[in-house]
């Protein structure tokens, strides 16, 4: 049903006045002035009248530019780059509540979330007077509050739109903190014709159509260089509510946004390309103002209560400390405050250490929206199941696993899921593919781990492209662990074709990488047409252990002792030596590989072999490592190696040892695979027996596996 010209006209002149209010507040008198005579004929009924002055107005808009602009000015870098966070956050969040409605479009408690996420955009950008982040939240806001009001299902078309929406305000946001952290105090703006706008037409098309409204007052916008004449203004009459009171009770904070987030509507004939990321700051690349943003954790309160409570404990012991020195006879307080203090300072550490632990949750959620997209260009259905969001780990490894969750998602959908839901069905299996992505605690290491019920590894279509690529000989003997390793060779991928998701072999290159930078480990498992398991095993935390303080030759070494089994002294006899540089240890009738840190590092060492072991173990497998004396027990604060030694097979970073000197810390995961390494050329195998390399009979090359 059409609405009534009376009420049209109504609100029409309401928005008229509102937008003249604005003008006059941004000093554009000559836009008020067309906006003000526009009102006057609106109410006398001269509808021809009021298109041309809405065209007048239109025409008094000074140039935009993509430099930053002149009227907008950020007086307060800090609440602008609270602004930055807490958008951020509310987009991230957002995506995760529009994968939601897509499985329900009818679920009202997600409907009614995301509306408030754009609501919270809109009102924070106004905040700052970022026009082009406050339209199209505003546009999307109104889009979301047809769906959660029942006037329309947000599915199809309206719901693509609203995840584009989603990507454009991230790009957005994003080239706003690179403007702030290059030391800009003003807010860049988008040209006319700019995607952000175009997404705003369709999505107020859309809005109209839910509306029913269908009349126009339609005329030309002024030719510019961006636009090149080639856009019609359209004042569509629309019929939306602001459902600001509606929800100012559940977001207080939010300061309601200025009327002039009303966007001209630009119809644009085509599609348009949404911008994969935002363009440089002025003054500065990109690149180097990212370094500059700051890096924000969010902290729970109580953890933040219970750090005052520390500093209050460590004072006190301070003063009696000093007390207990200037005393006469003060030794025995002296000894009993020094183990207070000892005390503190552990907890302090522990403490630090957990303010620096954050949910994984935030980065699944990318992940989530990661699989949709794949799985749509790919043509596949997918279940992605996400499951231990809240598993926490240190910021800077959050930080860094979004890379090779990437790679591996896109491997698992794009190889791993078999096309054809057909071929599926007949395997057994259901028509939609399953994605699993989980993180869980094990040990002193977080596991994250994606697993597919694909096709699975082909063991045979890896060799003979391992040994068509000279990375191992015909007939070398290779057990299962090492060949599924294959596939992280740089540039190997058995993929028939290259496709513009994966193919071209530098996914699972760039995983191993990644994870070695971060002291983790690997591990691939596969069944040939049941799937592929990737798990990554990373440590909990890169500021702080507690571990063995260890001396081989003159060197010192911490041991993890989250890694410690036990400490033995084994007899001579113990100790069996099965190749020139292959020995095993007996300990209560089970036979442990032993590492020898000498030979691994090239360690000086005089005097007899040593008879101090310790038993360490890592994913599942255990080995001894020989030691010539144990300094003891300490907590230390890990510190990288620099640049300049970048990644040291075995070294996960190094600390300051009590008595100044440095102590390299072992890393025992990374340790057990450098002494597989220098073992190939005899190798002794402690779990699968291995094979020779020679591909089954009537084997095809099952184009699964991408690096």
């Amino acid at each position: 049903m059409k609405a009534e010209p009376g009420r049209l006209q109504a609100e029409w002149a309401g928005l008229c006045d509102e937008l003249e209010k604005a003008a006059e507040a941004a000093a554009l008198t000559a836009v008020a002035e067309a906006l003000r005579k526009a009102r006057e004929h609106l109410a006398g009924g001269r509808a021809e009248s009021f298109a041309e002055q809405i065209a007048a107005a239109q025409a008094a808009m000074p140039a935009e530019s993509t430099e930053t602009s002149d009227e907008v000015l950020i007086d307060d870098p800090e609440i602008a780059q609270d602004v930055v966070v807490e958008s951020t956050e509310q987009l991230t969040e957002s995506e995760s509540l529009l994968l939601r409605i897509e499985q329900d479009p009818h679920d009202a408690e997600a409907l009614s979330a995301v509306f408030r996420c754009f609501h919270t955009i809109k009102g924070l950008s106004g905040f700052l007077a970022l026009t082009d982040v406050e339209a199209l939240a505003h546009a999307s806001e109104d889009l979301l509050d047809q769906a959660r009001r029942g006037r329309r299902e947000l599915s199809g078309q309206a719901l693509e739109e609203v995840f584009a929406a989603v990507d454009v305000l991230r790009s957005l946001i994003n080239e706003f903190s690179a403007a702030l952290a290059s030391g800009h105090n003003r807010a860049p703006k988008a040209p006319p014709g700019a995607p952000v706008w175009q997404l705003i037409t369709r999505i107020r098309s859309l809005t109209a159509q839910a509306d029913g409204e269908g009349e126009h007052a339609s005329f030309e916008v002024p030719a510019t260089p961006e636009t090149d004449g080639d856009f019609s203004f359209e004042a569509t009459a629309v019929d939306s509510e602001d459902a600001t009171e509606a929800t100012v009770a559940q977001s207080p904070e939010v300061a309601k946004a200025s009327p002039a987030a009303a966007a001209p509507q630009v119809a644009v004939a085509g599609p348009v390309a949404v911008p994969a990321s935002p363009k440089p700051a002025p003054g500065g690349g990109q690149g180097a103002a990212r370094a500059q943003q700051p890096d924000t954790i969010r902290i729970d309160a109580e953890r933040l209560d219970l750090l005052v409570d520390m500093i209050g404990e460590l004072v006190i012991t301070q003063s009696m400390l000093k007390r207990a020195v200037q005393a006469e006879d003060g030794a025995r307080d002296l000894e009993r405050q020094m183990g207070r203090l000892d005390k503190i300072t552990r907890e302090l550490h522990e403490l630090a250490g957990s303010l620096r632990m954050v949910p994984v949750r935030a980065t699944f959620q990318k992940m989530a929206r990661l699989a949709r997209d794949v799985g749509k260009k790919s043509g596949k259905r997918v279940n992605f199941q996400i499951t231990g969001e809240d598993t926490e780990l240190d910021k800077s490894v959050v930080d860094r696993i979004g890379d090779p969750l990437v790679h591996m998602i896109r491997n698992a959908i794009d190889h791993g899921l078999e096309s054809d839901p057909a071929d599926r069905k007949r395997l057994g299996k259901s028509e939609t593919g399953r994605v699993d992505l989980r993180a869980y605690h094990r040990g002193g290491s977080i596991y994250v781990e994606v697993e597919d019920d694909g096709r699975g590894l082909d063991r045979n279509a890896i060799i003979m492209k391992a040994v068509a690529r000279g990375l191992i000989r015909e007939g070398e003997v290779v057990n299962e662990r090492d060949v599924l390793r294959l596939i992280c060779a740089p540039g190997f991928s058995t993929a028939a074709s290259v496709t513009s998701i994966s193919g071209r072999g530098v996914g699972m290159d760039v995983v191993k990488k990644h994870i070695d930078l971060m002291g983790g480990a690997l591990e691939i498992s596969s069944e040939l047409g049941k799937g592929t398991r990737f798990s990554m095993q990373l440590p909990l935390t890169l500021a702080v252990i507690d571990g063995l303080v260890v001396r081989v030759g003159q060197e010192r070494y911490i041991v993890p002792s989250l890694s410690v089994v036990r400490l033995v002294t084994p007899e001579p006899k113990d100790v069996t030596q099965v190749r020139p540089s292959t020995e095993v240890l007996s300990v209560r009738g089970q036979l442990i590989g032993v590492m020898r840190l000498e030979r691994l590092f090239d360690i000086e060492r005089k005097g007899p072999q040593s008879r101090v072991a310790v038993l360490v173990e890592a994913d599942g497998v255990q080995a001894a490592i020989f030691i010539d004396e144990l300094i003891g027990r300490q907590q230390a604060v890990i510190k990288g190696l620099g640049e300049g030694l970048g990644v040291v097979p075995g070294i996960s970073g190094c600390a300051i040892l009590p008595d100044g000197r440095l102590g390299l810390v072992l890393d025992v995961g990374s340790l057990m695979r450098l002494e597989e390494d220098l073992q190939r050329a005899t190798p002794f195998e402690f779990e699968t027996p291995a094979r020779p390399v020679k591909p089954r009979e009537g084997a095809t090359n099952n184009p699964r596996v991408e690096a």
